[in-house]
Parts: structure tokens; sequence; C-alpha cells
């Protein structure tokens, strides 16, 4: 049924005399503005995926294994204004050429021990993995993830891999540092192609704090296959930009000799035989299975999200997953380059756009989450000097490092458990070692003595000997088996113990 409306007929009055009578003018209702300082809730998340793996950092121990020998190489640098080119650390290598790549890393944590003590240790550790994590986000943004999904791909990687192995400050950390510098300006050179250029400043700088400087032009290798394969008109420039970039990674004052370090550390049998992060990824790490699983996961995912997975992306994936498989510790390039390939594949379907409302709660939520992040400093702030705060330094035994003081005379020769050795270099200055975490600068023949000890094998005793050793040191969980049979031998006496380990000293 068809309804008309019924005319009606309305005066029609200028507004210039509605005005002149006085009559009030309807306005339109203005919209509420939002407060000036409240957040969407897009804003949370970002806030979200930097600060829960910064908290979980800063309750996080820091490891003397490999920290302790590059802060102490650090300080005789500065104190000395010189590189260090030989060993002086250990007594066992004592005079040995060391190439010591990671300089640059030891000057920057020398420097941050002498100003802050173990706070400004604990500070540089989050700053730098801050960065990291900052980097990681704007990678997956520039590859064309919403702000939503790129938090949540960075809390994923920051997360589950990320803080256990990874974000160890070492040398290794200013080598993440420098990969996801270059894996942002990579996933975003087609909207800034000049920036891709900065590179090759970068690599000059990874090449001198850590030798997975290597993995620089590999990623701008990746960038430039795929440019190829979407026959992008701009294809040159990475593969030019890949080219200085790997030209750069000479510029140190070992020239190319840094190259020849990385390939016999990578491939020395000794290095994976002693060391667990040099072995295959397992299930009984947790690295290891978060790697398995995660890849896992990944591969669930492409199978299932009913698109065609371009294949230069799983060549991205495929490169980092296979580098994962050859060491546990290279499980933390998939970690950091697996969000970003899966923030740029493409999508044929998109979904409505989520409500992103502004409140004030979202402000406080945001806070929140930033003095949780910082409040885990807390505990590191009476420890600004050489003493390393209770229970927040891992493979530091207490109680043994003070006995050794008062044992030890300078310059006395000692026998050490490996894991201790960095942070004896440290805590001991005046008297070196006899073996520590720099696998490749201690002879393979060292190396046989240390488990002739560690193990209580047949002659034990004559490597003691040979060596003018008088203090052996044994830890509880590395040497479990020589401290029955050290402690029954009659030349040697019980001095000190701990839940650590023992002292033994020869009558």
């Amino acid at each position: 049924m068809e309804v008309h409306s019924l005319p009606v007929r309305a005066e029609t009055v200028p507004m210039a005399k509605v005005v002149a009578r006085g009559a009030r003018v309807p306005e339109r209702p203005a919209a509420t503005p939002a407060p000036a300082r409240a957040l969407r809730l897009s804003h949370v998340w970002p806030v979200a995926a930097l600060a829960f793996p910064i908290a979980v950092l800063t309750a996080t121990p820091l490891g003397a294994i490999d920290l302790a020998y590059q802060v102490r190489a650090g300080e005789v640098m500065l104190s000395t204004h010189s590189l260090l080119r030989t060993n002086t650390l250990t007594f066992s290598a004592a005079g040995r050429p060391w190439l010591n790549q990671q300089w640059g890393a030891e000057l920057v944590l020398g420097a941050a021990y002498r100003v802050g003590g173990w706070l400004g240790l604990a500070m540089t550790r989050a700053l730098l993995a801050g960065a990291v994590l900052v980097l990681i986000l704007l990678a997956c943004r520039a590859a064309g993830a919403s702000l939503r999904a790129a938090s949540w791909l960075t809390l994923a990687a920051g997360t589950l891999l990320l803080v256990p192995a990874a974000f160890q400050l070492r040398g290794q950390l200013f080598g993440v540092l420098c990969f996801s510098a270059v894996l942002w300006l990579v996933a975003g050179r087609r909207q800034h192609p000049e920036r891709l250029w900065w590179a090759v400043p970068v690599a000059i700088v990874w090449a001198n704090v850590h030798g997975s400087f290597f993995l620089g032009p590999v990623l701008i290798g990746l960038g430039w296959l795929q440019d190829l394969v979407d026959r992008y008109p701009g294809a040159r420039r990475p593969l030019l930009a890949g080219m200085a970039c790997a030209a750069a990674t000479v510029v140190t004052p070992y020239g190319p000799g840094v190259w020849g370090y990385v390939l016999g550390l990578s491939t020395n049998p000794l290095v994976r035989e002693l060391s667990d992060e040099w072995r295959r990824p397992g299930l009984d790490t947790y690295l290891g299975a978060s790697f398995l699983i995660s890849a896992a996961l990944v591969a669930a995912y492409l199978a299932r999200r009913g698109e065609k997975t371009p294949w230069p992306a799983i060549a991205w994936l495929g490169v980092f997953f296979g580098l994962g498989l050859t060491a546990t510790r290279m499980a933390m390039w998939w970690a950091v380059a697996m969000p970003v390939v899966l923030a740029g594949l493409p999508r044929t379907s998109r979904r409505a756009e989520r409500p992103d409302p502004v409140s004030p709660v979202n402000t406080g939520i945001a806070l929140a989450l930033v003095v949780i992040a910082l409040a885990g400093f807390i505990r590191w702030i009476p420890y600004t000097g050489e003493g390393p705060p209770a229970n927040l330094v891992s493979f530091a035994p207490p109680g043994i490092t003070a006995e050794l003081r008062r044992t030890l005379q300078p310059g006395e020769r000692w026998f050490n458990p490996q894991e201790w050795g960095s942070w004896f270099e440290l805590a001991l200055p005046a008297n070196p070692v006899f073996v520590d975490s720099r696998m490749e600068v201690i002879p393979d023949g060292v190396w046989e003595d240390y488990y002739a000890v560690s193990l209580a094998r047949q002659g034990w005793q004559d490597v003691l000997d040979r060596w003018g050793i008088d203090v052996v040191v044994l830890a509880r969980d590395q040497q479990r088996s020589a401290i029955p049979i050290v402690g029954a031998d009659p030349g040697w006496r019980l001095a000190y113990q701990d839940a650590d380990g023992l002292i033994f000293i020869r009558r």
C-alpha cells in the first residue's frame, strides 16, 4: 500500500528576522571531545608488547658465564687505551693470539660497569632489549601488519624465545640489535628505499661487536630475492646495498680475519662438544622446545590460513628455520625474523575493523604496564659497585669467591670449573684462571687436562703436578664424580665447602 504524505504549508522566516526578534537559534550538538590524555585501545597493545618482556627481564639474573670476562676485557682496554690481542685471562694459554672480535661490545660493557656497577649492566641489558623489541614492532608494521597484530607478534617473540636466550647480556645481544635494525630496514625498503643504505654503517658496528654479522647480507639478499620475484622496479638497490654491507664487515682491526674467526668457531667440533648452546635444539631445553614448537605452529598456520603462501616468504622461513636447526643458540634469529615474515603475508580477505575506543582507562593500563616494567630495577638500585647482588647474578658463587680471596696468593695457579671461569676473571683479577668460556682460545690439550681432573680420570694428580696447581675448586654440578675421589686422596685436604662447591688445597 502506498502512503502519501500530506502537504504541509510552512511559512519561511528569514534567519536575519529570527535573530532580530531575539529568538534562540537551535545549535547542532557538538561531539564530546575525548580527554586530552586518553589513549586509544590500539595504543595499549604496543606498550604491553614492550613492557611485559622487559618486566620479565629485569627480574631475570644476569649470567656471568660470558658477561664477566667481557666486562673485565672492556675495563682492561679502557685502562690501557689499547686493544687486547693476546690472551691474559687464563694462565694455561697465556700469551696466545686472541682475535677479540667482540671488542666493541666489551668496551660498552666495561664502561657501563665503571659508571653504574651491576645496576649499570642491568640497565644496559634492558635498553638493548627494549630497542630490539621496538625494531621488531616497527619491522612488523613496515611489513604491513596492523598495530594490534604487530604488537602480538612482538610480544610472542620477546616472551617465548628472546627473553631466555638472546636477551642475556653479552656480545650476542649487540648482534641481535644489529640484526633487528637491518631487518627493519629491509622490511621498509619499498616505502623508504634510501634508508636501506643505513645497513652499511650498521654492518660496520655489527662486525665489531658479534660474530653474527654475516647475517646482515643474508637479510638484504632475501629482500632482493623477494623484489626479483615481484618484479619490483627498485630491485637493484637491495643487491648493491647487500654487496656494500658485505664489504663493510671487514672494517675492523682484524680486517677480513673476522670471517675466518666466524667460520672457525662455527665448525669447531670442540666448541659443539663443550657448549650446550652449540648443540642441536631439542625438547629438553626451553629455547630448543620453544623453537621447535613455534616452527610447528607456524607450519600449521600456513597450512590452514586458506591462502597460498608466496615462495619468497617460505624461503625466509626456511633459511632461519634451517639455521636454528644447526644449534640451539641460532634459534634466536628465527625468533626475530619469523614475526616479520608472518606480518608481511598477503591477505585477500579483510576483516571488519575492530572498535578502537578512547578512554582514560587505556591510559591507566598503559601507565601500569610501564610501572611494572620499571619496578624490577628496584632490586638492582643498591648495587652500583662491584659487589654482585644476591641471587641476581648466576654462575657467580659468592662463598667460594670470598674464600678464594683469602686463600690464593697473587699469581698463584689454581684449577677452576669452566662455567665459573668468566666470573673469577672479573672477581679475582690478580689470579688468572685455568679455563674460561672462550673455547676457541684455549688449546685442545688444555681441555683434555681439564676433563682429566673434572672426571678424576687416571693420572689426574699428574695433571695438577705438571701445571703446578696447589688449589682446586670443584663445582657440585660440574665435577660431581670427581669430588669424592679428590676428597679421598691423601695429597689433598678440604679447605672449604658450601652448596655451590668445594675448595681443596694440596697438603
